[in-house]
């Protein structure tokens, strides 16, 4: 189930750039059910 199952989608994560950072805050700060990775070195691709 591995490659079937896409965790991320599931608990809410989304993956941003450092740039999207103060975005991704201000949602945090909102309480939008949602997590964030912020990638720094731009290591997984965003969707």
């Amino acid at each position: 189930m591995w490659d079937r199952i896409h965790i991320a989608d599931i608990v809410g994560v989304e993956v941003i750039s450092l740039d999207d950072a103060p975005r991704g805050y201000g949602e945090f700060d909102a309480s939008v059910p949602k997590k964030f990775v912020i990638d720094l070195h731009k290591l997984f691709s965003v969707m």
